[in-house]
């Protein structure tokens, strides 16, 4: 349910992430040898949205250390324990006294088991709305419906980046303060207490007759707004701010006064570990699910800051979010996060993947071009949908940089290709690639020592023209295309750079690797697919200076390669500019004739060669559109 709920479908306004808790049992394959093998369960109980766990072990292999053999009074002659599966029966019983079976599941599973934050007010209200239309599009009769529930504390708004989210924090913020009077035991027993208001809550919608009064949300909330309020001021002394309680206890102080209210509403601080106590303290969330915000962190700074992240370097909302998904997760916690694809390469987002690749047991990338069709229509962002499952071993896999077609949405996650990344992973790059031949091939391209130690080298008098802004093909040249801004006369092709280097040699080598498809498979593996920066040519591994009888043949196919951009261009008028447009289709024999050598250059197979000259060729070539 998890996957097709409301909570994925609408994404709570895009801000925050979803949250959905399920109580499981799981089955894993046995580990290769017995000493590593995870322990067989059996599941004993089952209930609505919930399993519990009880442990079967093998007996032990000598009789010293067998346990004795009992024998159950209550099984009747038949070997049936009429006590097995008794709540389960229970739970059967108590729907089928409800006039829509589907409608109360759904009712069960939203109030025990879904829950959301998200610092929007408008987003939660539309998420439970779609909760509540789901349950109303189950009724079929007018005499089947039943009151909907009351969610306000599952899906609550606030902001999920600021506030504590585990004991831990709270903790750490008491006992900063020289915790004399057992602060912490008592708030331990406060948030027991809304804790089990919040049990009796729930109860009350599925079991206990499934309408509450006014008087008992009262009751809850009235106790969470106390914690909430002692908690805020723990928080917002960190923030240098005193809160209302300190102000009172040291007399009125207007402008104080003012500056907490405003901290308040600017930084609506969400406490996880008041909110949600009980599942925080029987381990955290089973599922997490999000959209999280792809927002520079300094866009917000004027609105509200953040406090004791790991990951606040990278500089953008959603590195915060993730890294909160895994504060609140429990030990066997599945995360599913949407992303920007600059997760798997921007050199900032290094103690990401650390935190990512170092606290997790099996994490999937999936990585998602903007063109020629976008996962989110109209929305021109390249993506990474980000699957992690909690652990202590890590194994990383990913796809390609997936392009495809809009009419071929329907297959898209179907056709998914993941690779395990063993041994290619670069310093803060993880690699696309969805096959074996792509791995081995561009594992033979980092095998060659890189030749420059910083883009900053590339200095000199021979100058070529390349595209910067990717695309399907990175054209480079050996003369400066045509460019006619058509509003001012003084204005540059801004989409081609120049890359000066010191020698003819060199400027004839990166003319021909630049327009290669073996480049264009190394840049999109390695980076974000959305520009091509002088960094990204200094990482290429190339052993230079190539041998003579290779530089020639280069030469030769410079000259061939120029001709037939020459001969094969238009002029047109793009945006508001005049510029020169090339077509590739023929000059891609002479560019897979610069692949053949450079293939011979790293040392590719037949494959690995085959698999570089048509890399993404449908979609770089237009086929099948």
């Amino acid at each position: 349910f998890l996957t097709d709920s409301p909570l994925l479908a609408g994404g709570l306004g895009g801000v925050e992430p979803s949250v959905g808790r399920v109580e499981r049992s799981e089955t894993r394959h046995p580990a290769p040898n017995a000493a590593s093998a995870p322990k067989k369960t059996t599941d004993s109980t089952t209930s609505v949205g919930r399993v519990e766990r009880s442990e079967t072990r093998h007996p032990a292999p000598n009789a010293a250390s067998a346990p004795k053999k009992t024998t159950d009074s209550t099984t009747p002659a038949g070997g049936v324990n009429p006590q097995k599966y008794s709540d389960f029966r229970n739970i059967l019983e108590t729907i089928a006294q409800h006039p829509n079976r589907r409608y109360f599941i759904l009712k069960s599973i939203i109030i025990n088991n879904l829950y959301g934050v998200d610092i929007m007010d408008e987003a939660v209200e539309i998420c439970k709305l779609r909760l509540f239309l789901k349950m109303v599009a189950q009724i079929d009769d007018v005499n089947q419906i039943e009151p909907l529930p009351d969610i306000d504390f599952n899906i609550q708004a606030g902001n999920t980046l600021v506030g504590y989210a585990t004991y831990a924090e709270v903790e750490n913020a008491v006992t900063g303060r020289l915790d004399f009077d057992d602060t912490m035991q008592r708030i331990r027993e406060k948030a027991e207490d809304v804790d089990h208001l919040f049990e009796q809550f729930r109860l009350q919608q599925t079991r206990l007759g499934g309408i509450v009064t006014a008087e008992d949300k009262a009751a809850l909330r009235g106790k969470l707004e106390v914690l909430e309020s002692e908690l805020n001021g723990y928080l917002s002394g960190e923030y240098g701010i005193q809160s209302t309680q300190h102000i009172i206890s040291g007399g009125v102080n207007q402008t104080q006064q003012k500056a907490y209210q405003e901290w308040l509403a600017s930084h609506k601080p969400f406490h996880w570990f008041i909110a949600f106590y009980g599942i925080l303290k029987k381990g955290g969330f089973d599922v997490i699910i999000g959209n999280p915000p792809y927002v520079e962190y300094s866009k917000v700074k004027k609105d509200y800051t953040i406090r004791g992240y790991e990951t606040e370097s990278c500089g953008n909302l959603y590195a915060f979010v993730m890294e909160q998904s895994q504060s609140i997760q429990n030990i066997d916690s599945r995360i599913g996060l949407i992303v920007p694809i600059s997760l798997t390469a921007a050199q900032r987002m290094k103690p990401l993947q650390k935190n990512l690749l170092s606290e997790t047991d099996i994490v999937h990338f999936s990585n998602f071009a903007i063109r020629p069709a976008s996962l989110f229509p109209n929305v021109i962002q390249r993506l990474t949908i980000c699957l992690i499952c909690n652990g202590s071993t890590g194994s990383t896999y990913t796809t390609d940089y997936t392009t495809w077609y809009a009419h071929e949405r329907y297959t898209l996650f179907h056709l998914l290709e993941y690779t395990l990344l063993d041994g290619i992973t670069q310093e803060y790059s993880l690699p696309k690639v969805k096959s074996l031949i792509s791995r081995s091939a561009l594992a033979r391209i980092l095998a060659v020592g890189q030749p420059w130690y910083s883009h900053r080298e590339f200095q000199g008098n021979s100058t070529v023209f390349y595209h910067n802004a990717g695309g399907y093909w990175i054209k480079t040249f050996n003369f400066r295309p045509f460019y006619r801004s058509l509003v001012d006369s003084r204005k540059k092709h801004t989409t081609i750079s120049e890359l000066c280097l010191p020698s003819k040699d060199l400027a004839t080598t990166y003319l021909c690797v630049l327009n290669s498809s073996l480049f264009y498979f190394f840049w999109k593996s390695l980076t974000d697919a959305r520009h091509v920066y002088p960094s990204d040519i200094a990482r290429l591994p190339i052993k230079l200076p190539l041998s003579q009888q290779l530089l020639d043949k280069f030469y030769f196919l410079e000259e061939k390669l120029m001709t037939a951009y020459r001969k094969n261009s238009t002029r047109i008028v793009y945006g508001k500019a005049e510029v020169d447009q090339f077509s590739i289709a023929p000059c891609k024999p002479i560019i897979d004739e610069i692949d053949r050598l450079l293939a011979k250059h790293y040392g590719f197979t037949d494959e690995e060669l085959d698999f570089i000259i048509n890399y993404d060729i449908k979609y770089r070539m237009g086929l099948g559109n």
